[in-house]
């Protein structure tokens, strides 16, 4: 660890991106890379590109109904030998530039736009510093105990904000519900008698996050004695062959990647204001599924409310 240096390779992980049509920028948000089956692939929110909200079907711009049709992806690169800045590039999100036809995202291939996770086949560019972008699921190897109460961290850029050249704002939050069960909402059919449960596979985190910051991702933090092979089992300190394991992890504070931040579900200050965090094999599930992108023009929503 460098003293006059970053600290935390968490924090070398995310990087900003800005939602651009046409008419110039619409809005900004946070991405990060993710390792799979030998490819690299750019993490963030369906409604960061799309320009859709996921619940209400509508256009997230209520004003004007203006959809991305590229972003911008503040990444680093060499501009010498010895120094690298952030040199921004833009990634196009459709087959076809001047409209939003054919998308190249991946996103869920059951809930489709339902799931506000999509992944985009992102390749290492040339002159890329070997250190920062690291793909979340590769920084550590230790797995922890994910459990409620904890502290988690939403790492990212709210209102875009960055910090020196570029590094993302921890934002603290707490695990506030079972990780591994839906968050199920009510839904209203367009018969106002007849509710629908819709289940969403990710957990809530209880924090002041702020916009910008959806697409971040949620590292989990454990403090305590664990199996660092399999987490969620016992420890007995009794075992006569406790001292000599090498999997049991003691009185260390681990971290490890939990899940992607995609916003608040209650807007307003007074409420909830729970956020939502979609779990970390919902990743895997699209980049392994590689299901194409629905057009935000065929979206539309059969239910009348929701909650």
């Amino acid at each position: 660890m460098k003293e006059h240096g970053v600290r935390s390779t968490f924090s070398q992980a995310p990087f900003e991106i800005e939602m651009h049509d046409n008419a110039g920028l619409i809005s900004t948000g946070t991405a990060f890379n993710y390792f799979f089956e030998g490819k690299r692939y750019m993490i963030t929110n369906y409604h960061n590109i799309s320009g859709i909200d996921i619940f209400t079907k509508k256009n997230i711009d209520d004003t004007n109904k203006r959809i991305p049709l590229w972003i911008k992806l503040k990444t680093f690169k060499y501009f010498d030998k010895f120094h690298y800045s952030i040199m921004p590039h833009r990634m196009e999100i459709y087959e076809d530039t001047n409209g939003p036809f054919g998308p190249l995202w991946f996103e869920h291939p059951d809930l489709h736009s339902g799931c506000d996770v999509i992944a985009i086949e992102n390749p290492v560019l040339d002159n890329e510093p070997e250190f920062m972008h690291n793909s979340v699921n590769l920084i550590t190897k230790i797995k922890i105990p994910v459990v409620p109460g904890h502290a988690a961290f939403v790492v990212g850029f709210p209102h875009g904000i960055s910090i020196g050249f570029g590094l993302p704002v921890w934002k603290s939050a707490y695990i506030a519900s079972e990780p591994a069960f839906d968050i199920v909402l009510k839904r209203k059919t367009k018969n106002p008698d007849v509710c629908i449960d819709y289940r969403i596979p990710a957990f809530f985190i209880d924090g002041q996050t702020r916009p910008g910051m959806s697409g971040s991702p949620v590292f989990a933090t454990y403090y305590g004695i664990w199996n660092s092979e399999a987490p969620y089992e016992a420890v007995d300190m009794n075992d006569p062959n406790f001292w000599t394991r090498s999997d049991i992890v003691m009185h260390h504070l681990g971290m490890e990647f939990a899940g992607i931040y995609s916003g608040r579900l209650f807007k307003r200050e007074e409420d909830a204001a729970l956020g939502l965090c979609w779990r970390r094999n919902i990743i895997e599930h699209i980049c392994k599924a590689k299901t194409r992108g629905t057009e935000p023009y065929r979206i539309t929503d059969p239910y009348s409310s929701w909650f």
